[in-house]
Formats: C-alpha cells, structure tokens, sequence
C-alpha cells in the first residue's frame, strides 16, 4: 500500500494528504475550478484570506472609532463592565474595515450600537454636574411623553 503525500492543491494552494502519485488538486471543487479556468483562459485561484479583525492590543487609530468609544467607556467608568471590552473591539472592527462589505460594516455598526447601550444604560458621566443631571432627567422624561 502507497504511503500518505502531503502535497499543495493547485487551485486553492491549501495543503493535503494523498496516496496517489498524480493527484493535483485538494478536492473535485478546486479540480474542476482549475479546469474551468484553464478552459476560458483566466485565474480563478480564490484570493488570499486578509485578516479583518484586529488584534486585541492593537493601538487605536488616532481620531477612529475606537478612540471615541474608549474616551466614552472612561468617562461613564465603563471600561471594566463585562460588555466594555467587546465595545471597544467592534469599534476596532469598524475602524479596520476596509476590505469589509457595506452589509458587513452596517451589521457591525449595529452590534456596536446596541452594545453601547447595553453598556451605558442610564449612566451618567463621570464627574458631571447636577445640572447636567437634570437636562438629562428632562430630555429622557420628553422622550418618553413622545414614545406614548
């Protein structure tokens, strides 16, 4: 009996086992990729992965999402709640999304949304005045006469 090859697939370049000496492709998928391709005369080889979530420690780009997020969290004192680090890693999302679809970056803009209000609550500022207190009082007690 042959022993196992590893061998790269011609198509996708992914790695595989095979037993057989003439064996190209990883799968019948790429195999008949690669034959379609070879038959109109362009590359269909799938392009490479590019990594769209940001590393954890990244630093924040300066003027991005995440700082304006981080700079919210501290000043509600809401950096160390359960759902202030998973804030702070969709606004990175956001901030990296480049090669992100539009659906894409409207989803995440929606998690990050709800997540802030999860996150904020009723919270109110660190070090912010009894004044500022009130406006805020008022402003949510008009909010709601008009959701009635």
């Amino acid at each position: 009996m042959p022993r196992p090859v590893t061998r790269t697939c011609q198509h996708c370049a992914d790695l595989f086992q095979t037993t057989s000496a003439r064996a190209r492709f990883c799968s019948d998928r790429c195999r008949s990729k690669a034959h379609y391709a070879a038959r109109v005369g362009r590359d269909v080889t799938p392009p490479a992965t590019v990594r769209l979530v940001p590393a954890l420690d990244q630093a924040d780009r300066p003027g991005g999402v995440a700082e304006a997020v981080r700079q919210t969290l501290a000043d509600h004192d809401a950096m160390g709640s359960t759902l202030g680090p998973l804030a702070l890693h969709l606004a990175r999302i956001m901030d990296a999304s480049e090669g992100m679809s539009a659906s894409g970056v409207a989803a995440v803009s929606r998690e990050l949304r709800a997540t802030m209000t999860a996150v904020l609550g009723d919270a109110v500022p660190v070090g912010s005045s009894p004044i500022d207190e009130i406006k805020r009082a008022r402003v949510l007690r008009i909010a709601d006469k008009g959701d009635a």
